[in-house]
């Protein structure tokens, strides 16, 4: 959804009811993390990209 404000992709992910947002910024790329946002209980938690996948599975 690139090209949009932060906000503006947050407004999408919640209309399309999205479980999470991954957000990468720049220090993010760098590090080889990004920001996962549970949007049901807006938790953000800051993991690597190999463990992105299993952080996604389907929630109990």
């Amino acid at each position: 959804v690139s090209g949009r404000s932060v906000k503006a992709q947050f407004k999408v992910a919640d209309r399309e009811r999205a479980a999470y947002c991954v957000v990468v910024g720049e220090n993010e790329l760098a590090a080889g993390t990004v920001v996962l946002k549970d949007l049901a209980t807006g938790e953000q938690s800051t993991v690597t990209r190999a463990e992105l996948p299993s952080r996604l599975s389907v929630k109990d």
